[in-house]
């Protein structure tokens, strides 16, 4: 045994846009934490899929088998993430206490096992850029 992805995120946790985690090569994930969010939730699933295919086909393209973000990349996202989800504690707080919320008690934690925080099209517009500016 190697290490279990509930021992790494057991203090949140840690992608790069909600994905890809470090330590965990190959192991794509789709959904909506540290992810874009949308009403539409089979549109950023699609938009999702699409990303991961551009993924897998670079990797082919350029004869890599591994995938796996850098410790600095998936820290910075999660920086983000928990930036962005601040705009929105207040909404957390006033809240029924539950899962969403840490029981009544929002805080980083709770941010940072939230979605993004920015609109969805601000999250897509994340992906294409890092598709466009070829940073895989």
């Amino acid at each position: 045994g190697g290490l279990r992805l509930s021992e790494k995120w057991a203090n949140g946790a840690s992608t790069l846009h909600g994905m890809f985690s470090r330590d965990f090569p190959n192991c794509f994930f789709m959904g909506t934490m540290q992810s874009g969010f949308t009403a539409n939730f089979p549109h950023a699933l699609d938009y999702n899929a699409n990303h991961l295919t551009y993924v897998i086909k670079s990797l082919r393209e350029s004869n890599h088998t591994v995938v796996e973000p850098t410790a600095e990349a998936e820290a910075e996202w999660v920086e983000t993430i928990i930036r962005e989800a601040r705009m929105g504690m207040r909404f957390y707080a006033e809240c029924t206490p539950g899962y969403y919320n840490n029981e009544g008690r929002p805080g980083d934690r709770s941010a940072q096992n939230g979605q993004y925080g920015g609109s969805s099209l601000k999250f897509f517009s994340i992906l294409d850029k890092w598709r466009n500016d070829g940073d895989i």
